[in-house]
């Protein structure tokens, strides 16, 4: 080896040393208030920590080493000159990168030369590049919030200018902030209220959440603020009321990526990325999950929290236990159906939810819609406290990304992208006790039209996946496999898993235990407790209860010992909305999926 290469190896060897001592002792301090949190990750937001020099990366970066070592002319020249954010040869913006060119502007009004604000303005009202930005478009939920609480600010900011829309005319820049404004005022009216669709979504709850920090912070109107605040707390309020130890809980709307209990910084094949639900829980309530670095400095999702960190806004009024159930009390949400500009449109999901300190149940009914975003929702799971990365048992049927996931050894694996099927039924009847129905038939009953989301499965369109794959954590502590009943103990808590119809079978890979139900219907007893010290008592108290399945009319009846009616579920096949669909002969609301009445023993 000669000398160059030598002290070059040894410059490397002492950086990534002096990285992973950083780390460790960053690991290692405490960041039990909100100020040693923001301290935190005020140190990560040092250049030096940058994950990528990608255009989305990049200007969260800049954010962050600005505030934390000052202005740099490269900085301002960059972030006002719009052909840096584009990802479409010029032709628009991209939304994801509005939220953090507006902070910059107010934030780091200071850093800006006069003519650096003469660029922006150019860019922002004549539009040289990017003459295609909508700037009063809606998209998705998140698409709309970024786009238009920036350019409302930037309407704000340049307040006396001319604004050109490709073939829509000119506006001047009080018409922008007027439409805008009214637009805002509709969805923040809506969502501060009921909520919305991605609310729980473990990816898209944090991008709904920072755009409107800079509403709050730089906002001249007090209405539009006092707005803001509102869908703002509203957000947090869902995220705690919602979580078991750090992490959303089903039912989860819009999941990219296996979801961790833990910091990704050893499991990168695990997990796509951290779930951005959880950067945002330990932010505000504190770090239930110790995320470290790697879960901030990612180079697959933006530095977003780089905006929260940089606002001194805080919510009144949330309690940071609310979220663990003081009582035996089943708790139902209702999750509104999309809607632009917060019209009223109904609402898409229903969800029965226990959350104790030692695990949570979830269960959820759903409207899916076959030709739209119904392939990333996750409908119910079981979770436990544990120190294991995964935590959760769920289940799936292969179908809305069958092309791809029908064996387990596959490169999807890691997204565990076939979630909950619109052939699963479940229902949480108490906090011990949730029954699981599936009933698969034989041809995709969804085919009329042929979309994005259709493209996935379309290889399945005449032999749908016959059969339920669920799947166990393969580090807890107890995994007792038998023919028709599964025993699983992780720490505290005790689950059996009875099947109700044919025998288990088994598959496992490093990840997890699978156990799956063969043929188109099926249906399973999941009983769960912290009240028991050993199997044997986990089988006596699961033998209290009940349950048994008819597959010809596809319905399960329970009976508890403390119950005076028995509860019987039927599996409801439902006309889902967007669909032709011949599954049934009339519309059935969410409310009926499936169908659950009380009968007299």
């Amino acid at each position: 080896m000669t000398n160059f290469t030598s002290v070059a190896a040894n410059i490397l060897l002492t950086l990534i040393c002096t990285f992973c001592i950083l780390n460790s002792s960053f690991a290692q301090e405490e960041v039990t208030t909100i100020e040693q949190r923001r301290n935190r990750l005020m140190e990560w937001s040092d250049a030096t920590y940058k994950a990528s020099d990608h255009r989305l990366m990049k200007v969260y970066w800049i954010l962050g080493d600005t505030e934390v070592n000052g202005c740099k002319a490269e900085y301002s020249n960059y972030m006002v000159d719009f052909t840096n954010h584009s990802g479409d040869n010029g032709k628009s913006i991209d939304n994801f990168a509005l939220p953090p060119i507006v902070r910059y502007v107010y934030q780091f009004g200071h850093c800006l030369s006069e003519q650096n604000i003469e660029v922006l303005r150019n860019f922002v009202a004549e539009g040289p590049c990017c003459n295609n930005n909508e700037y009063l478009g809606h998209g998705t939920l998140n698409h709309a919030i970024l786009q238009a609480s920036s350019w409302y600010l930037l309407a704000q900011y340049f307040t006396d200018d001319i604004w050109f829309r490709k073939n829509r005319g000119q506006y001047q820049s009080q018409e922008v902030k007027d439409i805008i404004f009214n637009n805002l005022q509709n969805r923040f009216n809506r969502h501060s209220e009921y909520g919305h669709f991605e609310l729980a979504s473990p990816n898209y709850i944090e991008v709904n959440f920072f755009p409107l920090l800079n509403l709050i912070d730089f906002s001249e109107d007090s209405e539009l603020k006092a707005l803001a605040e509102k869908a703002a707390s509203k957000t947090l309020s869902y995220l705690i009321n919602n979580s078991f130890k750090g992490k959303l809980i089903p039912p989860l709307t819009r999941q990219m990526s296996n979801e961790l209990n833990g910091s990704i910084e050893n499991y990168k094949e695990y997990s796509y990325w951290t779930g951005r639900d959880k950067r945002l829980y330990w932010y505000y309530f504190g770090p239930e999950l110790k995320l470290t670095l790697p879960d901030f400095r990612s180079t697959r999702s933006p530095a977003f929290w780089m905006i929260y960190m940089l606002s001194d806004w805080f919510p009144q009024n949330i309690d940071s236990n609310a979220s663990y159930s003081i009582d035996d009390d089943i708790v139902t949400d209702e999750i509104p159906a999309f809607s632009e500009w917060g019209e009223d449109e109904g609402f898409v999901i229903q969800s029965q939810k226990y959350i104790g300190q030692n695990y949570a149940l979830a269960s959820s009914n759903v409207r899916y819609k076959p030709y739209w975003y119904s392939g990333e929702m996750v409908e119910f799971g079981i979770l436990i406290d544990s120190d294991n990365i995964f935590n959760q048992v769920d289940c799936t049927q292969p179908y809305w990304f069958s092309n791809y996931t029908v064996d387990i050894e596959n490169d999807f694996k890691i997204r565990w992208y076939d979630r909950s099927s619109p052939f699963m039924q479940t229902h949480l009847i108490d906090k011990h006790n949730m029954l699981f129905i599936a009933d698969i038939p034989e041809k995709d009953p969804f085919t009329e039209y042929e979309t994005q989301f259709t493209k996935t499965r379309s290889s399945h369109l005449n032999q749908l996946n016959q059969f339920v794959r669920c799947r166990i954590p393969k580090g807890f502590d107890v995994i007792n496999k038998g023919e028709l009943v599964i025993q699983v103990q992780e720490g505290k808590t005790y689950i059996q898993i009875e099947s109700l119809s044919q025998p288990f079978r088994y598959e496992s890979d490093g990840y997890y235990q699978y156990f799956i139900l063969e043929g188109g219907k099926s249906a399973m007893h999941f009983y769960v407790t912290d009240k028991v010290s050993s199997m044997s008592e986990l089988s006596n108290q699961a033998s209290q209860n009940s349950a048994s399945y008819t597959p010809d009319n596809n319905q399960i009846l329970f009976t508890a010992p403390e119950q005076s009616n028995q509860v019987k579920m039927t599996f409801n096949n439902v006309l889902y909305q967007d669909s032709d669909s011949d599954l049934a002969e009339r519309e059935i609301m969410y409310e009926s999926i499936p169908l659950i009445e009380e009968v007299s023993q």
